[in-house]
């Protein structure tokens, strides 16, 4: 087996340092090296990092200088691991806050960072205009986006077409393959669900949602300004 870089990222926010959290990311770091592969962790809540306030800030603000060794470890890492907690059925806003401090422009989308768009299996990307420095690319959603000129592509179409026609045949199949059984919302009780309860087969009386009561059901949820003014057009 070759050997890998593997960077772990631990992103619960509390330095205290006896949650699960730890105790799987040095669970997994003991793990590769006893595999013999190279691996380093970043404790996020042991870093000393701002708030970005906008999209100015983030584009040429200054990195701060405790993020600088992480862009480096990134850079040198083949694999990356991402360990946090489910806090609302998110990810903790410090770790949102590192994503956004450490993928500023230049790094984490730039000539030579390797593919990152339209790598899902049978879809492709178009490439619509060039202006400038820029490239405008239609992206398999129908969005419309801004790229440096500079960035490469492969030319065609992503391989296995027919992945979204596989079927795996019965439940212990998909087991095997680590997914765990989903239960419906409106097969749960009220106290569990908001879609929960009622007689017979009712959908708790309201629209699709989650269980902590955000739509599911074509509600708009990005909420990312940083990004707005690479955008051209909206997915569809």
């Amino acid at each position: 087996m070759p050997v890998k870089r593997i960077l772990v990222i631990q992103g619960h926010p509390d330095p205290a340092g006896t949650h699960f959290c730890d105790a799987l990311a040095e669970a997994y770091t003991r793990g590769a090296h006893a595999a013999g592969h190279e691996a380093r962790t970043v404790r996020i809540a042991a870093l000393d990092f701002p708030v970005l306030r906008s999209q100015n800030e983030w584009e040429h603000g200054a990195l701060p200088a405790a993020l600088a060794p992480v862009q480096a470890d990134f850079r040198w890492a083949e694999h990356i691991v991402l360990i946090f907690p489910l806090w609302l059925g998110d990810m903790p806003a410090l770790l949102k806050v590192f994503v956004e401090q450490v993928a500023r422009p230049g790094f984490a989308f730039k000539p030579g960072a390797g593919g990152q768009m339209a790598r899902s299996a049978g879809v492709g990307a178009q490439l619509m205009a060039k202006e400038a420095d820029e490239a405008q690319v239609r992206l398999p959603s129908g969005e419309v986006r801004k790229v440096h000129i500079n960035c490469m592509a492969s030319v065609g179409q992503v391989g296995n077409l027919d992945h979204e026609n596989q079927r795996w045949g019965k439940a212990g199949a998909t087991r095997w393959r680590g997914r765990m059984p989903h239960n419906r919302g409106v097969t749960m009780n009220p106290v569990d669900h908001p879609m929960g309860g009622g007689e017979g087969r009712s959908s708790g009386g309201r629209h699709p949602c989650s269980p902590w009561g955000q739509l599911t059901k074509g509600y708009k949820t990005r909420n990312s300004k940083r990004t707005d003014g690479m955008i051209i057009k909206r997915r569809k």
